[in-house]
This record gives structure tokens, sequence and C-alpha cells, in this order.
């Protein structure tokens, strides 16, 4: 049986007509005067605030804590010192990896072995009231360097 059958003979099937007795029934409650309806009971004013009441205050203390918490005071701006010098520079230089790429000719050297370096270049800022800034730079250079024959 595939799927094409069985989807047919499900398509044929249908509902088995209800009983009379169901349906005298159900005829009975429908014919009396609070059919369909939803009896609340009366809830007083106070069991209707004091749960919002309740939510309100915990959420209101929620928030004031989070405020609480995250608040910061303002920094004190100084003025840079008198003798200190407006910028600092500083320049370094690290290389990470160096590949050897094989024997390569060039016109100019001759014979010469193609190395691939790969580095980091770091510069460093320092003002006058002592704010840093590092800059870091990949870096990836192709370098040729002569065989010497002996």
């Amino acid at each position: 049986m595939n799927n094409t059958d069985f989807e047919n003979q499900l398509r044929a099937l249908r509902p088995v007509a209800p009983s009379d007795a169901l349906e005298r029934r159900i005829a009975a409650e429908l014919s009396t005067p609070s059919s369909g309806l939803v009896k609340k009971g009366r809830e007083s004013w106070f069991g209707w605030l004091f749960p919002r009441l309740g939510w309100a205050t915990a959420g209101a203390v929620v928030a004031l804590g989070i405020t609480a918490i995250t608040r910061t005071e303002p920094a004190a701006i100084t003025a840079p010192p008198a003798s200190a010098p407006a910028v600092v520079e500083q320049r370094s230089a690290e290389i990470l990896n160096a590949n050897d790429e094989g024997l390569t000719v060039d016109r100019d050297q001759g014979v010469a072995r193609l190395v691939r370096l790969s580095s980091i270049e770091r510069r460093a800022w320092v003002d006058a009231t002592g704010a840093e800034m590092i800059v870091e730079v990949p870096r990836e250079e192709l370098v040729l360097v002569p065989v010497a024959y002996q």
C-alpha cells in the first residue's frame, strides 16, 4: 500500500451519526436558561487591586536596583601637566611566521629563495592627558633572499 492509496482510504471514511440518547441530552442542556454561560465568582476590589500593585512595586524595585548598580560618577577632568610632552609615539614589529616558499629565478639577483614573512606592526601613542591608543597592523611580505653557491 503506497501513500496515495492510504490517503484515498482516509478520505472515504465518514463519521458515525450520534445516538438518539446523546441528541436528547444535548437538547435538554441547551433548553435551560443558563446554557452557554460561564459563571464567574464575585471578586472584591482588594482581590483585583492587590496583585497588580504587587507586580508594579516589584518592577519599580528592580528598576531602582539596576539604576543604583550601574550608576557611575562622572570622571574629573584634569588639565595636562605643563612638563608633559604633547604626544609620545612608539613603534614595534613582531615576526609571527616565516615560510620557505622554495627557490625562484629573479632577473636582477639570479637564483633566490622566496620567503613569506607574517608579522604585526604596532604603533602606540600616549598624549599629554595619559590616554593611550594602540594600533596593530598585520603584514605579509614576500622576500627574495639571494642564494650563495660554494
